[in-house]
């Protein structure tokens, strides 16, 4: 059967054609959300027939189609987006795409990628999959006694189980296990260039002449529609076989973002290290933590509330001779035992005390700073300044990306795993990926939309720019619309959503089993969960000390 899209007609009937030429007649109204246009927008009459029935050849039917489908798009009637939601066949091209990075994020971009007919090359730094989740990862940020704090039900792809007999909470080592899994699963490999580091990302000569134009495209290129295929790429990298520069005509970055350090000065921090020898207080990021031993009897400061500063202060509880943890989560000061936990604008004395509001906490002088603080959008390949990419002062936010995505007036580059709070990361890699995939065969949106979006991002985080990529409790609707977004409908789309409903619920349910206090003990971790996917079920059992106590959380924690 060959696709026409026609639109302003009745819909004929059904019995008009004869016989095996009859023609299958759908009408369906735009559906597109992050489009207002969508809404007025009149029917769509999808008309499916044969060539025969339409007394062509199929090379003419699929002219015709291409000719509707540009005139439809130029006009500016019905984005690529709208008429994916109203079931039209869309169009696109194969592009060769360059991929930066093979961890998680990579491995799912090179995936979809390849299943929608691109072409991929993946530049990965280290020698296997998984960047840093390698058992031999370049960048050494996850610390040896690493225990994930999502089960592996909630982890994996819906597409790919856990090795059967392992725990629900995995050490990083089996975690980086199943990425290699991964890309055996989809065949993966023979895209991957190993121990090659990109250089260089620029438009190609010739390319970056112009402004980016009304449609996204480049007015020393192509122009277009604002499609994915307006500029290309040159990309210089170096490894093991030498360096090169290669032409591409989209990039992905897809690198992560855990190479530099975000270390903000605490208050009292300068004076705090000047108030003894040199060497004997230190200020390290939690990238450099590795072990608990190297801070035993010491006092150590803990900065920040998220996994990495939990992680830190728990395993630090028992060794240190105090923790003390410093997050916005705190509302007022606490201790328990040798533990103390400080709000926002607690300050350091040069004696080493730590003072808040004029109260000094309880504990001994503070000996050691561990910054769990997070990290800085760092992508020194990029040219910034001809890209058009802002960072903010402190590298906190990557602009001006559509859906924390694409980038606005160079759609064809793109970045995978931007996105902060994220609960369930494979699942909003593999959600991006799918868009990236289909949004580089044929235009997504306008340049208005992607910037209109971006605007009303800017406007719900306000003066807080480090937010601007977090997401926590929206990444599930995020993710449904990026899949939905991507071409995912019907019965496909349903088991998808359901599937994604019931990680949520396990998700939630492992959010309410986390510790009252960050150093508290990590029982959940040892929680075992199973799902039954097809009967939309899922089951929890606890460990001993849970039980013991009749509660899902032990009263001595």
């Amino acid at each position: 059967l060959e696709p026409t899209v026609v639109p302003h007609l009745s819909a004929p009937s059904p019995h008009a054609c004869p016989g095996p030429a009859r023609a299958l007649v759908a009408i369906a109204r735009p559906r597109c959300r992050t489009s207002t246009a969508a809404a007025g927008a009149d029917p769509l009459v999808v008309v499916l027939a044969s060539a025969g029935a339409l007394g062509a050849t199929a090379s003419a039917a699929r002219r015709g189609f291409r000719t509707t489908r540009r005139r439809l798009l130029g006009h500016g009637r019905w984005s690529a987006t709208q008429l994916r939601a109203m079931g039209a066949p869309v169009e696109g091209r194969s592009c060769r795409v360059a991929v930066i990075g093979g961890g998680p994020a990579g491995v799912a971009s090179c995936r979809f990628l390849a299943e929608k007919g691109h072409k991929p090359v993946v530049f990965e730094a280290g020698s296997d999959f998984g960047g840093i989740w390698a058992r031999d990862a370049p960048n050494k940020v996850v610390y040896r006694g690493l225990v994930t704090n999502l089960p592996t039900v909630a982890m994996q792809s819906f597409d790919l189980d856990f090795p059967a007999g392992l725990p629900s909470y995995v050490k990083g080592a089996d975690l980086g296990d199943y990425f290699v899994s991964y890309a055996e699963r989809f065949d993966l490999k023979k895209f991957f260039r190993f121990r090659t580091q990109v250089t260089s990302v620029r438009l190609a000569e010739g390319e970056g002449e112009g402004e980016a134009g009304a449609d996204g495209g480049s007015s020393a290129g192509s122009g277009g529609s604002g499609g994915a295929d307006t500029d290309a790429w040159a990309v210089a990298f170096e490894g093991a076989e030498g360096r090169g520069v290669e032409k591409f005509d989209a990039v992905v970055v897809a690198k992560g973002h855990y190479d530099e350090p975000y270390a903000p000065e605490i208050l009292g921090q300068r004076a705090w290290l000047a108030g003894a020898e040199s060497g004997a207080r230190t200020v390290v990021h939690s990238r450099e933590y590795d072990d608990p031993a190297r801070h035993t009897g010491r006092a150590v400061l803990v900065v920040g509330g998220r996994s990495s500063a939990v992680d830190v202060a728990r395993e630090l509880r028992g060794v240190a001779r105090w923790v003390y943890v410093l997050e916005k989560g705190c509302q007022q000061l606490m201790s328990v035992g040798e533990c103390t936990h400080l709000p926002i604008g607690a300050a350091l004395r040069p004696d080493g005390a730590v003072e808040v509001g004029g109260e000094v906490a309880p504990g001994p002088p503070v000996d050691d700073v561990i910054l769990a603080t997070g990290y800085k959008y760092v992508f020194p390949f990029l040219d910034s300044e001809q890209l058009g990419l802002e960072f903010g002062p402190e590298a906190r936010f990557v602009e001006p990306l559509y859906m924390h995505i694409v980038h606005n007036r160079r759609p064809s580059l793109c970045f995978v795993g931007i996105p902060l709070a994220v609960p369930t990361p494979v699942h909003l890699f593999e959600a991006q990926a799918r868009f990236v995939a289909a949004h580089l065969c044929a235009p997504f949106s306008t340049l208005a939309e992607r910037e209109g979006w971006l605007e009303a991002r800017r406007a719900a985080v306000g003066e807080r720019t480090q937010d601007l990529h977090f997401l926590s409790a929206d990444a599930w609707n995020y993710m449904r619309e990026l899949t939905r977004m991507s071409g995912m409908a019907g019965a496909e789309y349903e088991v998808y959503e359901r599937r994604l409903a019931l990680v949520a619920e396990v998700y939630a349910d492992r959010v309410a089993k986390r510790p009252q206090l960050p150093w508290g003990d990590d029982w959940f971790r040892r929680c075992q969960y199973t799902v039954d996917w097809e009967a939309g079920t899922w089951q929890v059992s606890l460990p001993e000390e849970a039980q013991q106590a009749g509660t899902d959380v032990p009263a001595a924690l």
